[in-house]
């Protein structure tokens, strides 16, 4: 649904008459940042920086891990990341495959995650490794055995066993 349908649509009208809404994605606006500022940075987080371009690039090869391992347009997708460069990675290639992301606290533990991943009707789950001296992996692997339809666990920062890594975006 757009944002068109959820205003009134003087409100709606008056927005895109002043530019203020466009029908461009999110990814469409990095890639013609990308193509016009690609060196320049664009996010950093306390452990790197990245450009335009690197995102970007980034974005696509998410989005290609997301469909190597089956997540489609409408899929639910739960993350679970904190403020780091991996959150717009995995988000802004979710909107680029028409999937839709389920973006949660990452504070959140297993009973608030297996409500959320179960009222979403969540297929995947991308988390990090770790955050603020907390595991995700052993949560990780509860929530799916309990969880039916989580069928993908998706790790940033780290490599697991039956878990895609998130940082493996080879294209």
């Amino acid at each position: 649904m757009s944002y068109v349908n959820m205003v009134k649509p003087e409100l709606a009208r008056r927005y895109h008459a002043s530019g203020l809404w466009t029908d461009q994605t999110f990814f469409e606006f990095i890639e013609k940042a990308a193509a016009v500022y690609g060196e320049r940075e664009v996010f950093a987080d306390a452990t790197r920086r990245i450009t335009y371009a690197a995102l970007k690039d980034e974005i696509l090869r998410c989005a290609e891990l997301y469909r190597r391992i089956g997540i489609k347009r409408g899929d639910v997708v739960t993350v679970q990341l904190p403020n780091r460069i991996e959150f717009p990675v995995a988000f802004f290639a979710l909107e680029l495959i028409g999937a839709i992301a389920n973006k949660v606290n990452p504070d959140f533990r297993a009973r608030e995650l297996d409500y959320m991943i179960k009222f979403s009707g969540s297929s995947a789950y991308v988390f990090p490794k770790s955050f603020r001296d907390f595991e995700y992996l052993p949560m990780a692997k509860a929530l799916r055995g309990s969880t039916p339809g989580l069928t993908h666990l998706i790790m940033a920062g780290g490599t697991a066993e039956d878990v895609h890594n998130l940082d493996d975006r080879r294209s």
